[in-house]
């Protein structure tokens, strides 16, 4: 048993023994006094950090959870009321309560299921060919099949909600609670996967029927942001089919990179001579090649590409006015960059090669 005294003006404590032994504690109140105080300095920073996280959510939804009677009732003259239509509020919540339904109807999706590596193959290819398609869309003119187009946006906007579905790794498990995988999504790519979509819808109504130039199609520009899916899906398929980053593999990369760069300079070289109809152009001055079909100029458009930017440089397709002649300012400027990290880059890759057959042996 504990028994305080004061002795000579200085606080004791007095420990009792069962057998009625009187022995003087070891310490004092300023003992028991650091203690107290050390509790206080832990404990006190998480109340405040409770307390402020308090405020922080009351005050940050306090007026909007205000009704007309909590105006009339605390007397808020300075504060003024404007309540939501009853019929406005019952149609959003309507709204989001059929878009979760849909949501829900759908079960959590494994990222590693069958199904969904061969919607992710899938998705994969549309991605490779829009790259591509776009660029010759946009400089000749062409157009895909109506129902082909309203197919692409059907599986955009399907792949929207199976990612609202789909379980992620988070800290090396995955994730399978829906909630999380909602805000993890939106916090992501949605916003990414929407705007990209959304060009898709705006092309489908308003591009042009004729086949003439539509500067509205340049709005698919911004499906190039779908780069981060790209990559995002490469690197989940290596992983699946345990694919080792060996050459080959870095030189199928670099093919499709160079072959990219060379499909974009053509078709932006044709397109510059193909809407210039005051000044002579590079089509007009190849004899016949104006009456040729797509598949013609596009082959002519990627001979000059892969000479000017491979620096060869043969003179026989060459700039005829001023804005043919900034183009190729600029694509040689670019060219020397990327021959150069063309050039650079199968050095490291015949090294590694070298390596490997050196460990082999």
């Amino acid at each position: 048993m504990l028994d305080f005294t004061n002795s000579n003006g200085v606080d004791r404590v007095m420990m009792t023994s069962p057998h009625g032994c009187i022995k003087p504690f070891r310490g004092s109140i300023l003992f028991l006094n650091s203690i107290e105080e050390k509790y206080d300095s832990l404990l006190i920073p998480i109340l405040r950090q409770f307390i402020s996280k308090l405020k922080r959510q009351t005050f940050s939804k306090n007026f909007k959870s205000l009704t007309m009677f909590d105006y009339q009732l605390i007397n808020d003259a300075s504060g003024f009321f404007r309540e939501i239509s009853p019929l406005k509020f019952a149609f959003s919540f309507k709204i989001l309560t059929i878009w979760n339904k849909i949501i829900n109807l759908l079960p959590v999706i494994n990222p590693f299921g069958i199904k969904k590596i061969i919607w992710d193959l899938t998705h994969l290819f549309l991605i490779l060919f829009q790259f591509f398609w776009i660029p010759l869309e946009l400089c000749f003119f062409l157009q895909l099949p109506h129902d082909f187009n309203l197919a692409i946006i059907f599986f955009l906007v399907i792949d929207i909600l199976l990612n609202f579905n789909s379980a992620y790794y988070q800290n090396g498990f995955l994730n399978f609670q829906r909630n999380t995988i909602r805000s993890h999504y939106l916090k992501n790519s949605f916003w990414r996967d929407v705007f990209t979509t959304f060009i898709f819808l705006i092309d489908f109504f308003f591009h042009s029927q004729n086949g003439d130039f539509n500067p509205i199609g340049f709005t698919k520009i911004i499906f190039y942001l779908r780069i981060k899916t790209l990559e995002k899906i490469y690197e989940k398929m290596i992983e699946i089919f345990e694919l080792r980053r060996t050459s080959l593999l870095d030189l199928l990369n670099l093919f499709f990179f160079s072959s990219f760069i060379l499909h974009v300079f053509a078709c932006f070289w044709f397109l510059i001579g193909a809407v210039e109809t005051i000044y002579p152009n590079w089509l007009t001055k190849q004899s016949g090649l104006v009456d040729e079909t797509c598949f013609v100029k596009y082959l002519y458009s990627l001979y000059w590409a892969t000479v000017t930017i491979m620096t060869v440089g043969y003179g026989d397709i060459t700039a005829t006015n001023k804005y043919e002649v900034a183009f190729s300012i600029v694509t040689i400027f670019f060219g020397c960059v990327v021959f150069g990290y063309i050039l650079n880059t199968i050095g490291l890759i015949i090294g590694e090669i070298n390596k490997e057959k050196s460990i082999f042996k």
